[in-house]
């Protein structure tokens, strides 16, 4: 196998550490993406608990009217 060039061998280090911290980047920015989702996503489970408990809350009430009347109407 031949020799590398000269200016080949100066700069293939560089540009290995340049790759390198490139990917780093990459990794860097992914974890920080994947993190703004959860958080998004941790953001949307909460409103939907919210909401459940909003439709839960009116379901219980016109459960007990329907309650009362059905009983009203029983009685003699």
């Amino acid at each position: 196998m031949p020799p590398l060039p000269p200016v080949l061998g100066e700069w293939l280090p560089l540009g290995l550490q340049a790759g390198v911290l490139g990917w780093l980047g990459v990794l860097w920015y992914a974890v920080k993406n994947r993190e703004k989702r959860i958080d998004e996503l941790r953001a949307d489970m909460k409103e939907l608990r919210a909401e459940h408990r909003a439709d839960n809350r009116v379901l219980g009430e016109t459960l007990d009217r329907l309650v009362e009347s059905l009983l009203a109407a029983k009685q003699p």
